[in-house]
């Protein structure tokens, strides 16, 4: 029997079934999180070698049945590096392959089989959007909170299956704007529910406020995926938890009697320390 949890420094954590493989050195479009900098890109090897890796990893651990591509070079898009590594992926039976690409990048060509995750913060971001069902991330930041309307409209036209609105992840050079702020803005949108979006980052106690207008409320409070991360830095043995390496989350006492605990990553440490969110209050009922 595999574990479904894996002991860290930090305690117990839940073991991963994702592996995140940052290809390039340098990826302008992603989510910031606090992961160093890798030295050089990878390549197609040393992915195919990670990926076999987490794929057989013994008795104590489970098995990857998933697989996200970050940081791909525009070269590898349309040509036999990238066409290789997700062929090896499909073989080797993973369930999901997914390509975190910019939006300019969704205009390649792409292989077979896989889906793509795309980070949004402009209007212009969202009309250079192409292909389908496309997974689009929308940071909550401070600078951005009174464009979110123009951006969620434009969005609303574009080939998104899965949208998330993400406040901010604690790193070198990053403010996250204060839980409230993020309310008001969403308050303010004619239509707060459409299109339809998930939040993550912050609790579903936090955003009360929300709920008059926004009855499935709870249903879009999503948590995050722990997965591996590897870069060139980082790899087999070496590589990293998304949590609690990457970003800790922090819960009260009172959490444990929360009806969505087991649907809550809680708030980012850093920013429940800084006061950007209130008392979390336990959610009675699931609603």
């Amino acid at each position: 029997m595999t574990s479904s949890l894996r002991w860290t420094r930090w305690g117990a954590v839940s073991a991963p079934e994702t592996l995140q493989v940052r290809i390039g050195a340098l990826f302008p479009g992603r989510v910031v999180v606090d992961a160093p900098r890798a030295s050089r890109p990878m390549t197609s090897e040393e992915v195919v070698a990670n990926l076999d890796f987490f794929r057989d990893p013994g008795p104590r651990e489970r098995p990857i049945r998933a697989l996200i591509l970050s940081g791909i070079p525009d070269a590898w898009l349309g040509g036999a590096q990238l066409e290789g590594v997700v062929l090896y992926a499909v073989g080797a039976g993973l369930e999901r392959i997914v390509l975190h690409l910019t939006p300019g990048q969704t205009a390649q060509p792409l292989p077979l089989g896989v889906s793509v995750a795309v980070v949004v913060r402009t209007p212009g971001d969202a009309r250079a959007l192409q292909g389908e069902a496309l997974a689009v991330t929308v940071p909550l930041l401070p600078g951005a909170l009174g464009e979110l309307g123009a951006v969620l409209a434009a969005l609303a036209t574009a080939p998104v299956s899965q949208l998330t609105l993400l406040w901010p992840l604690p790193a070198e050079g990053v403010h996250a704007p204060a839980a409230g702020e993020v309310i008001a803005a969403l308050l303010a949108l004619d239509d707060p529910c459409t299109p339809r979006w998930g939040i993550k980052g912050l609790p579903r106690c936090v955003l009360q406020p929300l709920a008059e207008r926004i009855p499935d409320l709870s249903d879009r409070v999503w948590r995050s995926v722990n997965r591996f991360y590897v870069d060139a830095d980082h790899q087999r043995r070496a590589a990293l938890l998304f949590q609690p390496d990457l970003v800790s989350f922090a819960k009260g006492d009172a959490c444990r009697f929360c009806a969505l605990d087991q649907r809550c990553d809680g708030v980012a440490a850093p920013w429940l320390e800084a006061g950007l969110v209130g008392p979390l209050e336990p959610v009675r009922g699931g609603r």
